[in-house]
């Protein structure tokens, strides 16, 4: 019994076919060697995949952008919520930059354990790592 192929595109569910779309744009945003900002890698990568994994980016109890969970704290790009708590924080960076920097990863889980969030992740919009 031969291994079953992959099913074709237009048999991929919602999910994939959003996700494909935002890796899609990834190599053409490249090209732009530096010239996509944070900002930019939010809007037009790492807003659309977290709407597509099912978060209503324009319900305020459910995603916050710059959400500091104390007035001193500093803010995190997005923090996703359950029933009115924080549940996963995400850290945006440009797209290109690595991820390896350990200021960024401490800075990440430093900003969830503030807050007492047990999941969070750091992304540059094509990577994702996933803290717990």
């Amino acid at each position: 019994m031969s291994p079953a192929a992959a099913p074709p595109a237009t048999a991929a569910g919602p999910l994939t076919v959003a996700l494909r779309l935002v890796a899609d744009r990834i190599p053409r945003l490249r090209i732009q060697e530096g010239r996509i900002s944070e900002q930019d890698t939010k809007r037009i990568l790492i807003t659309p995949a977290v709407e597509a994994l099912g978060w209503d980016i324009l319900d305020i109890d459910k995603v916050r952008n710059e959400y500091r969970h104390n007035s001193a704290d500093n803010p995190v790009d997005y923090a996703l919520f359950l029933n009115r708590s924080p549940v996963l924080f995400v850290e945006a960076k440009p797209l290109g930059h690595s991820l390896n920097d350990r200021k960024w990863i401490v800075q990440t889980i430093n900003y969830a354990n503030a807050a007492g969030v047990d999941w969070c992740v750091l992304t540059n919009g094509a990577e994702w790592r996933i803290y717990i």
